[in-house]
């Protein structure tokens, strides 16, 4: 995970299991933009913790 503001890596999730992202989601309560990959786990966890953050698609899997 990194701060799109200022690069800066916040940290590396070791698992893509919908509880361990939703509990990583949780220690952060001021997201308001999360670009993320295409993955419905990564999706349903946003939703989940934060349902007023807008969801964008992570730029490389775009291209």
């Amino acid at each position: 995970m990194v701060d799109i503001e200022t690069n800066c890596v916040i940290d590396l999730l070791k698992s893509r299991e919908s509880m361990k992202v939703t509990e990583w989601l949780v220690t952060f309560p001021n997201i308001k933009l999360i670009s993320r990959d295409g993955s419905a786990t990564y999706r349903l966890a946003i939703v989940d913790v934060h349902p007023k953050a807008t969801q964008v698609s992570d730029r490389f899997y775009l291209v």
